[in-house]
């Protein structure tokens, strides 16, 4: 018996196929779309509760999914998973929709502030699969975070260390290179930084030196202070500036993942 997620695969590798007509792509695409467009809507409908919006956005879904560059990058191990598949594309589509809104529809029928979940840094899990989280973080935060200003960037790095490397120390390479220093630069920032209290290091200095030596730095927090107080402590400012700079770097960089569309949303090829 050939089940619904078999069928969907196979639909799916028709439709990647350059070598089949553009007929059968055609047929292909349209099976798919009428065996999983009910739970798509359905989906959209449990946080959107207003008709038009919830075919506005399932529109969207489709046209997101429905490439064919999209599904070969994207959906690399079938194996029966294409309904989960479609979740992330559901929430960015939900997400991009509901930030065009001046307000929304709650089931009740009365307008109010749209209310969905903010794309920060911390919440990234939760809004996109596994895989668009990785691909964030490796091919858009961690090459761009050279293109901040030092002092922004160095109050990133300490308070996302976690995010943008694991639980990899990075190399000296490493480290000049997302930094955006030649290692002649970083070596002399390393040894200057070496020599100085943290309140006394420049913020290029500070930015190469907690890349280094996080994880030592951070073995050394006051029990008696928050983790807060601790990181800012850590790059020598206060609390307040800390937190200041940390809001700038956050915005530039969620700037940076929306505008790269992680699903890009566009018209679908031969469909």
């Amino acid at each position: 018996m050939i089940t619904k997620d078999v069928e969907s695969d196979n639909l799916i590798s028709i439709y990647v196929d350059a070598r089949k007509s553009d007929s059968d792509r055609r047929v292909a695409a349209q099976k798919l779309y009428e065996m999983h467009s009910p739970a798509v809507m359905k989906r959209i409908a449990k946080q959107v509760f207003n008709p038009e919006d919830v075919l506005d956005i399932a529109q969207t879904v489709w046209m997101t999914v429905l490439r064919r560059d999209t599904l070969i990058e994207k959906y690399t191990k079938p194996q029966g998973k294409f309904a989960a598949f479609l979740e992330a594309p559901i929430k960015w589509a939900i997400l991009k929709h509901l930030e065009k809104l001046p307000y929304t529809i709650d089931s009740s029928g009365r307008k109010h502030t749209p209310d969905f979940t903010e794309l920060t840094d911390s919440s990234y899990q939760q809004n996109l699969d596994t895989a668009y989280y990785e691909y964030a973080v490796e091919n858009i935060i961690k090459p761009n975070l050279k293109t901040i200003e030092s002092g922004n960037r160095c109050v990133y790095i300490s308070s996302e260390y976690d995010l943008v490397f694991h639980d990899q120390t990075p190399s000296f390479d490493e480290a000049a290179h997302i930094n955006g220093y030649e290692i002649t630069t970083a070596t002399k920032l390393h040894e200057s930084a070496s020599n100085k209290p943290a309140e006394s290091r420049t913020d290029d200095e500070t930015s190469l030196y907690v890349t280094l030596h996080y994880r030592s730095l951070l073995a050394q927090a006051d029990t008696k202070v928050s983790r807060g107080k601790h990181l800012s402590m850590m790059v020598g400012l206060s609390e307040a500036v800390f937190r200041t700079r940390l809001h700038y770097a956050k915005k530039y960089l969620l700037g940076l993942v929306r505008n790269n569309n992680l699903v890009s949303i566009a018209e679908p090829d031969h469909v």
